[in-house]
């Protein structure tokens, strides 16, 4: 079954969506106003509750109380396209679904899942928050002033951000980190996992607080004062360091 709905976009500042198990993708386009496009099984599709008020765009499709179908018939892809124009926050939220958000700028971002993929690139906002717990991160091209990221056994890689201000948590996964440019501090607490951070820069302040874990640096000054300053926590994870000013 097929769905669709448009929306004005100068009626709406902020979308809200949260999904148990749907794939969803919201991109920004050449439309004039917003268009939702849904397709899944019959029930699904009827049961997926589209509100807005108060200029907020809600997308709610809750856990169903009965079994999921054995037969694998149980599925929605659900597509947001919003007006390259429009500037707006994004609260997106799923179980096990992907999440990707493509091209678009706004405010405030929030994308969280449990189990799926989180994928973003070409975006820019003014503060973002991207956590999972076992699916990964792919982040391509993103610029935003605070960026904060939380991963617990999952694989985080990120290219190309732009960000005053880096925080990352997690416990067990491995992160691996390029900056395209060089921020004022990237800070983090781990247990297991390790990072790998790029950055063009030609030193750094960087500290590892770590049981066994090991600071590694290379192709870069490691000296105190320097302007981006990097503090990482962790238990046995590591931290490596590398200079791409070259």
């Amino acid at each position: 079954m097929n769905r669709s709905e448009s929306f004005a976009s100068v009626d709406i500042h902020a979308v809200q969506c949260h999904v148990s198990w749907a794939s969803l993708e919201v991109r920004a386009d050449n439309v004039p106003e917003m268009r939702l496009l849904i397709s899944g099984s019959d029930d699904d599709v009827r049961d997926l509750k589209i509100t807005v008020e108060e200029g907020v765009l809600s997308i709610d499709l809750g856990i169903r109380e009965r079994l999921p179908n054995v037969m694998g018939l149980q599925w929605m892809q659900i597509a947001l396209r919003l007006p390259s124009s429009w500037r707006g926050g994004l609260s997106l939220h799923s179980a096990s679904g992907l999440l990707s958000v493509s091209g678009v700028q706004g405010t405030d971002f929030v994308l969280e899942t449990v189990s799926g993929m989180v994928r973003m690139d070409h975006t820019r906002s003014m503060t973002s928050v991207v956590r999972t717990v076992s699916g990964s991160l792919l982040i391509t091209d993103h610029t935003t002033r605070v960026f904060r990221t939380s991963n617990i056994s999952g694989a985080s890689s990120i290219h190309r951000l732009n960000a005053e201000s880096v925080h990352i948590t997690h416990v067990a996964g491995q992160t691996g980190l390029e900056m395209a440019s060089v921020p004022a501090t990237i800070e983090g607490t781990s247990v297991s996992g390790g990072v790998d951070l790029i950055l063009p820069a030609a030193s750094v302040d960087a500290a590892l607080k770590s049981v066994t874990g090991k600071l590694v640096t290379e192709g870069l000054e490691n000296r105190e004062g320097a302007p981006c300053r990097i503090r990482m926590t962790t238990v046995t994870g590591g931290l490596r360091v590398v200079g791409s000013h070259t």
